[in-house]
């Protein structure tokens, strides 16, 4: 096992050095000793007997470190020590006891909020960076379920990725509670959600405030005077609580164009007149998907239409390729790198950005600052949109050009 800076695939490993006996048997334990190996490597890659590279990831919600996949890397092979520590059927306490990464509480949005990184108020919703609790939650979920993945084999499925999330939730604590019996998919499970709730309100000490997950799919979300309102289809709204926290990411796309995403957390909200608890939705983050049969967040209408096009040519074309929707960043010399998409074909991984602010100066400097970064990790950066994202017709054939060319 060796200690390796990171490299482009089809690249030759740039070697720092072996791993002593004492750092392997800490590298595969779980004590407290674990965490601050990962701490120290954090930025590198291990190198393991496959002679394939294993990333080390940091979740900000609790500041642990856990070991990962490199996105575009083949499997690894039965033999190899990493292969347990990925496999999908690991026993979940173990995941639990060696990171304890998929531990979340929404008991109160205060302090679920970093102080670190203040809301910033849009007058629609609250913008908030990748670091929020509820992002990384949704987003851990869904690359678990490997919803961020579309082939010509996993095609867009609402049925399978529902069930995908459904058994990936079990991987994860809500309130010190499995997730598998708190999430619901669907608003028309918000009822059943509440009732539930209100129903193992004694069951939930301490803490932890009684709370589950709502994803479902919505058309948009609007606000009227005060409220928030959530337009799950035409006829069918869900009025929020004047104290709910709606957020967003900093994409450019419209609430009020879908489909959207919406992960709520449902939780105590105040006492009714005979002094029990009422149930609401407290919290919720909206995110834009690709279609309302799939779970593919993306992160602005451009990157919408990209998806739309690359799906279409992987099923048109019968590629054998697979396009990905990376969520979480890889911190690179401390600096957050996160390809707007991941192509991969033939043994070969490209990173994609979707080009759409290029006559904005500072997006322009942070783009010079990050696509280097991709280039050392995932070799080459195909770009769309540089120069055409304001022209529809002309952005839709240079996407239809490219994705044929990469995914033929």
């Amino acid at each position: 096992m060796r200690l390796s800076r990171r490299y482009a695939k089809d690249s030759t490993p740039s070697i720092i050095r072996e791993l002593s006996e004492s750092e392997l048997r800490t590298l595969f334990s779980n004590g407290p000793d674990h965490q601050h190996f990962l701490q120290e490597a954090y930025g590198y890659w291990f190198i393991c007997e496959c002679n394939l590279p294993v990333t080390i990831k940091r979740l900000r919600a609790n500041n642990q470190y856990y070991l990962a996949r490199v996105p575009g890397r083949e499997e690894h092979e039965s033999g190899c020590r990493f292969f347990s520590v990925f496999d999908e059927l690991v026993d979940v306490q173990h995941q639990q006891r060696t990171a304890n990464l998929n531990v979340f509480s929404f008991s109160r949005v205060s302090s679920d909020t970093p102080q670190h990184e203040p809301l910033q108020s849009t007058g629609r919703a609250s913008k908030i960076a990748r670091t929020d609790k509820l992002y990384a939650l949704v987003a851990g979920l869904l690359e678990t379920a490997r919803c961020n993945e579309i082939s010509l084999a996993r095609p867009p499925s609402f049925s399978r990725e529902a069930s995908e999330i459904i058994h990936a939730s079990s991987r994860y604590t809500l309130g010190s509670k499995s997730l598998k019996e708190y999430i619901f998919l669907g608003f028309g499970k918000l009822s059943q959600a509440k009732k539930l709730l209100a129903s193992r309100e004694r069951n939930w000490i301490g803490r932890h405030k009684p709370q589950a997950l709502l994803l479902g799919h919505v058309e948009s979300v609007s606000k009227d005077e005060d409220d928030w309102v959530i337009h799950v289809k035409e006829n069918w709204d869900v009025k929020l609580n004047k104290k709910c926290l709606v957020t967003r990411l900093n994409g450019v796309f419209s609430l009020n164009k879908g489909p959207l995403l919406v992960a709520a957390i449902v939780s105590p909200s105040g006492k009714d007149e005979q002094g029990k608890t009422e149930f609401s939705i407290t919290r919720c983050f909206v995110s834009p998907v690709v279609s309302s049969t799939g779970f593919m967040t993306i992160d602005s209408n451009l990157e919408r239409i990209a998806a739309k096009i690359a799906i279409k040519c992987l099923l048109t074309n019968k590629s054998q390729g697979t396009l990905i929707k990376p969520l979480t960043p890889t911190f690179i010399e401390g600096v957050a790198v996160l390809p707007d998409f991941l192509i991969s074909n033939q043994g070969e991984t490209k990173a994609l950005e979707v080009m759409g602010k290029w006559d904005d100066d500072i997006y322009q400097e942070r783009k010079s600052r990050t696509v280097p970064l991709m280039r050392s990790l995932h070799g080459e950066v195909l770009m769309v949109g540089n120069h055409t994202s304001k022209n529809p017709e002309e952005y839709y054939k240079e996407c239809l050009w490219l994705f044929n060319k990469e995914l033929s």
